[in-house]
């Protein structure tokens, strides 16, 4: 498989470093061999409001003019990363259409009272949240301009106990369920090396954030690797190329990324 990362944050995204700029990410992507880079900083279309403070600067707009340097060997394709709150995807058809992909969370549920409702105060409720939130994306109408879903079932900003309580609530049933509902609508899956490198290796087969994994794919997802990545690290720092460590004990192979390889390629 063809090393790539579509989950790359530049210093357009509030939450990354200043100095995570766009020519670095590609130097450090040609010097270690990456073979496709994805920009997918934070957006929210402000022809549907401003929500929260985090979106209120942060529009697709801006995004429209990141360039990459000519003189490159990686491939370079930009996206952005949306949202999905109450029911609300953060972006028109038309906007979507704009740029090479879109990847969209259901799961930053460290939004609370945005994303994640006052309401789900228990890890039962906060279980059964992400996967009723993941069904209702998959099922919404302008799924289809959607390339992928970002770090999927991964509850931002827990830690791993708090996030295996969360999920142990969700059964495998379901997460097959998942798998076949993204599978039908064309729908790709993140494999999130930072997500997943919460999990310690020790006993990561038995967590049920693997237990995810293997169950879409039985369901009959696909898979793209994104690395979060809020800064151009090197090669030694940057969990992307530690990603079988994690993905191989989850249950994914390399045959599994390869159709969104394929697509991302082909446009």
């Amino acid at each position: 498989m063809k090393l790539h990362d579509l989950h790359c944050h530049t210093n357009l995204s509030l939450c990354a470093k200043r100095d995570a700029d766009i020519e670095t990410y590609i130097k450090n992507a040609d010097e270690e061999g990456l073979f496709l880079i994805g920009f997918s900083d934070h957006a929210w279309d402000r022809g549907l409001g401003n929500p929260i403070s985090f979106y209120a600067s942060q529009n697709y707009e801006r995004l429209l003019e990141r360039k990459a340097p000519e003189n490159r060997k990686v491939k370079v394709v930009f996206g952005a990363e949306g949202e999905f709150a109450g029911g609300l995807l953060g972006a028109r058809r038309e906007t979507m259409k704009k740029f090479d992909y879109i990847i969209i969370p259901h799961s930053h549920t460290h939004m609370s009272g945005f994303v994640l409702p006052e309401c789900c105060d228990t890890p039962e409720k906060h279980g059964r949240f992400l996967y009723e939130s993941f069904v209702s994306l998959l099922n919404h109408r302008d799924i289809d301009c959607v390339f992928g879903i970002a770090h999927p079932f991964c509850p931002c900003g827990k830690k791993y106990d708090e996030a295996e309580e969360i999920l142990s609530y969700i059964t495998d049933k379901e997460f097959e369920y998942c798998g076949r509902l993204a599978a039908d609508k064309g729908v790709f899956l993140e494999f999130n090396t930072s997500a997943a490198f919460v999990y310690p290796e020790e006993g990561a087969e038995d967590c049920s954030y693997a237990r995810f994994f293997r169950n879409a794919k039985k369901g009959g997802a696909k898979f793209f690797l994104g690395s979060d990545n809020h800064y151009p690290y090197k090669q030694e720092e940057n969990k992307l190329f530690r990603w079988k460590e994690r993905a191989v004990p989850f249950g994914l192979c390399e045959t599994d990324f390869t159709d969104a390889l394929y697509r991302i390629c082909r446009g």
